[in-house]
């Protein structure tokens, strides 16, 4: 019994020691790959772009067989940058060098993107390419390219293996917790004993392809290994002589742990490159009330419109922007305190200037929010930088009144001179007008006398009349704005002074 327990942790020892062998042997040749792959494209690029000039007569003219035999150096030169491309991807994948950039996309907008593209390619081989879509959105957070790259290899293969006549749908499922896309054709189809190795590397079973065109056998391997670091799942369904269905699925995170990912990521950067890290977190109020208002699409139509106006302003190759419903995180990466709060009057001006025109538009009122944090000064992790923007969310005012006067956010203690009146509290005030909250709806246009305090004991007294009311759902309370009718000119300095400095009477 000694003995076997002995050979047997000999044995153990032997397979590690193997084992950690192999490991440095794969790393070796997944390098090699790499640097192959990375030294191959240099001149790759610089011979295509000499092909290039002589067969568009940039350096002179060209006969017609010229021109045929360059035509065929061209689309060898592109196959091998492909072929060098697609060993850089798998090697990336091995190493676990690929990071994945999700960002929220619908993903119906991508089938019918990569769908087009190849439109032509199924024309030209008598293949009929269509696709079967839901009707609601199907917005999932995902690496785009990266799935494009999926779902181009996908359709590709289809088309290789679908005779002429043929036909390839692209079928979208869309379902609470994932999505699931399938590419399915009428072609030559899988045999069964094969089925299991399709996706390893440099697996082609000697399949006839339709056209005699031959890839490296590494499109299906790369698929996978992309769905896998989605935490998905790649499988295919097919028979000799019927046809295939590449299918593949997605989880569908939540937006919480995407913005947590990223920060995170921001975080290790920033200490890597000892600099800062800020986030600024833009918030659209009552997004669920606008939702059935408006309904889904409409509302997401305007996010992302929303989206590419704020993205104008930001350093699009460091920034990130994240968006999901009705809140929208900014990444500003290198920066601290005082340039956040610069990019973030940026946001705020952006936002509100698209923003006004949709109200226009659609006539419906929107109420964003805005709040920043930066890194190490208010927090060090994830949750920590996200819980401190959200704490100080201020609102943004939109419409007619911001345009004529400059608010400031602020709680003042307000009272009410009439008889059902009481002490309240303010939301925020301009020249014009005060925002309170109150514990009961009133009506429209009614008017009420308040009497406040500014900072340096300066009492206002005045009459407004209430031009709109709203209840909010965390407070259980009720936002009301009320126009000023008989404001004196002394107060109204007053006040104004108080916006501009925060302090009445100092400048």
């Amino acid at each position: 019994m000694a003995i076997r327990l002995k050979k047997n942790r000999e044995s153990l020892k032997e397979l590690k020691k193997i084992n950690e062998q192999l490991k440095v042997i794969n790393q070796r040749k997944s390098d090699f790959i790499s640097a192959v792959s990375h030294e191959l494209r240099t001149p790759l690029t610089s011979i295509r772009e000499g092909v290039l000039q002589v067969l568009d007569g940039t350096l002179g003219k060209i006969n017609g067989e010229q021109k045929d035999f360059l035509g065929t150096a061209l689309e060898d030169i592109d196959r091998l940058k492909n072929i060098a491309n697609t060993l850089l991807d798998i090697s990336k994948i091995d190493a676990g060098r690929i990071e994945l950039k999700k960002t929220l996309v619908d993903m119906r907008d991508i089938i019918r993107m990569v769908s087009v593209e190849f439109k032509s390619m199924a024309r030209v081989r008598g293949v009929t390419l269509d696709n079967v879509l839901t009707d609601d959105t199907a917005d999932i957070f995902i690496d785009k390219e990266r799935i494009i790259e999926v779902l181009s290899n996908l359709i590709s293969n289809a088309c290789k293996f679908t005779r002429r006549g043929g036909k390839i749908t692209i079928r979208l499922t869309n379902s609470k917790d994932k999505i699931e896309i399938a590419v399915e054709d009428t072609g030559i189809g899988i045999a069964k004993t094969n089925i299991p190795k399709l996706f390893d590397r440099f697996e082609q079973f000697g399949r006839a392809v339709i056209d005699k065109e031959k890839g490296t056998g590494l499109g299906l391997a790369i698929s996978k290994g992309i769905v896998d670091m989605h935490r998905g799942r790649i499988w295919v369904e097919s028979a000799l002589g019927k046809g295939s269905a590449f299918k593949f699925s997605l989880p569908k995170l939540n937006s919480e742990s995407i913005f947590k990912e990223y920060i995170s990521g921001g975080i290790k950067e920033a200490v890597n490159k000892e600099t800062g890290l800020s986030v600024v977190v833009l918030k659209i109020e009552d997004h669920d009330y606008l939702k059935k208002g408006m309904g889904d699409i409409k509302v997401m139509t305007i996010l992302k419109g929303l989206e590419d106006s704020l993205k104008v302003i930001l350093r699009g190759d460091t920034d990130v922007f994240l968006r999901h419903t009705g809140e929208c995180v900014v990444l500003l990466f290198g920066t601290n305190r005082e340039g956040a709060m610069v990019v973030k009057n940026k946001i705020s001006a952006a936002a509100r200037r698209y923003l006004d025109e949709i109200q226009k538009e659609h006539n419906v009122n929107f109420r964003i929010s805005l709040g920043v944090s930066t890194y190490p000064e208010e927090a060090k992790t994830s949750d920590g930088l996200l819980l401190k923007a959200r704490v100080k969310l201020e609102d943004m005012y939109l419409g007619p009144e911001r345009r004529r006067y400059l608010r400031r956010i602020c709680k003042l203690d307000i009272k009410s001179t009439d008889k059902k009146g009481g002490e309240m509290q303010t939301v925020d005030i301009s020249e014009g007008g005060v925002c309170i909250f109150l514990d009961r709806s009133i009506k429209r246009d009614q008017e009420s006398e308040f009497v406040f305090e500014l900072p340096k004991e300066k009492t206002i007294k005045v009459r407004g009349r209430m031009a709109w009311i709203r209840k909010d759902k965390e407070t259980n309370k009720y936002r009301a704005g009320f126009e000023f009718l008989n404001i004196k000119d002394k107060d109204r300095l007053a006040i104004r002074k108080f916006i501009e400095t925060g302090a009445y009477g100092h400048r």
